[in-house]
């Protein structure tokens, strides 16, 4: 009986301590949006309120939030107005990418409170590829029909095939008569060929890849190649000046075109806010981030592809 005593006020004081933790501090995380394409951004925003009296310790994230959820720039914690004076709010909002197709649950932490370990809420995202039409119904393939022909039906076939043959039999006589006639002079037929901006753009990075210049900490001159090649991409397809721009001007000129995603133009940015850390400010970033920013230029380049054929005919 004793022991059955102590058992249930054990059991008593755990339910009164978490019902405690749980009244001290309140972690709330939503996402602006569930759905999202792959490589394309959405804002985690979290807010955290909890008694002034306890002690709060807050996360190191790394690159990942979770599984596949990667944390595209660097975010803070600010303080906000609390519910209540005796309370203290914080806040801030995550950008968050994914490059895997996928139904993701995740949640935010962890969080030191006292002695307890808390986390947010479980936030859903779903993660998508092109949609695909499937509204359209198939219809049931029709059965084989064998014509039926005549000899008059080939008539005519007959005769244009013959007169074809014989214009190109005297094209052939013409051209060896005058051949002879004249001079063997050497005749060169060079056709300029001009390569496309987007394969020319792929070509560029992937040669950039292979000079594995982050993982030999040759980070300047690898942000340097990446963004030169961005600048002359974006250049030739939209006819603008990118190399006299500053990073924040040739973002502004991009979005004023009205042409490129939204989804582009953030990855471009981060890209560029990084490149300019590296080069001015001689931050010293890793090969995983290196990776990351790769992977981004990949993405704007085949995700804005698509505009060169239009933006042309527009022209």
């Amino acid at each position: 009986m004793r022991i059955l005593q102590k058992y249930i006020a054990f059991f008593f004081v755990l339910v009164c301590s978490y019902h405690t933790v749980a009244q001290s501090i309140t972690i709330d995380a939503s996402v602006d949006s569930s759905q999202m394409r792959i490589g394309e951004q959405r804002e985690l925003t979290v807010f955290i309120e909890y008694d002034q009296k306890g002690t709060l310790v807050l996360p190191q994230f790394g690159k990942e939030l979770s599984k596949n959820i990667v944390i595209a720039d660097a975010f803070a914690f600010d303080t906000v107005q609390a519910s209540d004076k005796n309370k203290r709010k914080l806040q801030t909002s995550i950008p968050i990418t994914c490059f895997d197709e996928g139904e993701y649950s995740f949640v935010v932490g962890p969080f030191l409170y006292g002695m307890d370990t808390v986390w947010s809420n479980p936030v859903q995202l779903s993660v998508q590829t092109v949609a695909i039409d499937s509204s359209t119904t198939l219809q049931p393939l029709k059965p084989i029909q064998v014509p039926q022909y005549s000899f008059k039906d080939y008539v005519s076939k007959i005769l244009i095939g013959l007169a074809i043959m014989l214009v190109v039999a005297l094209l052939i006589f013409a051209v060896w008569y005058f051949w002879k006639k004249r001079e063997k002079k050497p005749f060169i037929s060079k056709k300029e060929y001009t390569e496309k901006a987007d394969v020319k753009a792929l070509r560029e990075l992937e040669e950039l890849k292979s000079l594995n210049l982050c993982e030999k900490a040759e980070y300047k001159s690898f942000y340097t190649e990446l963004t030169n090649i961005l600048r002359a991409y974006f250049g030739e397809v939209l006819d603008i000046d990118t190399f006299e721009k500053t990073s924040d001007e040739l973002i502004q000129e991009i979005m004023t075109s009205g042409k490129v995603p939204l989804a582009v133009i953030q990855n471009l940015q981060i890209i560029l806010k990084e490149a300019d850390f590296v080069k001015f400010a001689k931050h010293k970033p890793t090969v995983e981030t290196g990776n990351l920013h790769y992977g981004l230029s990949l993405f704007c380049v085949n995700e804005s592809k698509h505009l060169i054929e239009r933006i042309s005919e527009e022209k």
